[in-house]
């Protein structure tokens, strides 16, 4: 059996749909199943994401999309990598003042 993981780009023998693997689902039979998204149309429209046994796939990219994005990260310069939001610490939450309330008269 192949080691595929995820973020790897893969081919079905059968139909030849090529994409990078997002899911991997294994039964409780033992069954493996990865689910594939294709990449996006020239139009810019989705296509549907399939599901395939893992004995129907083979490797086209062993590196991983994942793996991509760090090296090139880490590659960048350091002051371009400053300039990345990585969305850390957020200010702390105000309250909002609540209205003091005054004795009610009638009581």
């Amino acid at each position: 059996m192949q080691d595929i993981k995820l973020g790897m780009k893969v081919k079905d023998i059968v139909s030849g749909f090529t994409g990078i693997v997002t899911s991997y689902t294994t039964f409780l039979n033992g069954c493996v199943r990865l689910c594939v998204d294709p990449p996006m149309k020239k139009n810019g429209d989705f296509v549907e994401p399939r599901c395939f046994d893992i004995q129907q796939l083979v490797i086209i990219s062993a590196v991983t999309t994942a793996t991509k994005m760090i090296d090139g990260l880490a590659s960048t310069k350091k002051s371009k990598a400053k300039e990345i939001s990585t969305g850390g610490p957020r200010p702390a939450v105000q309250r909002a003042q609540v209205p003091s309330r005054r004795p009610d008269p009638k009581r």
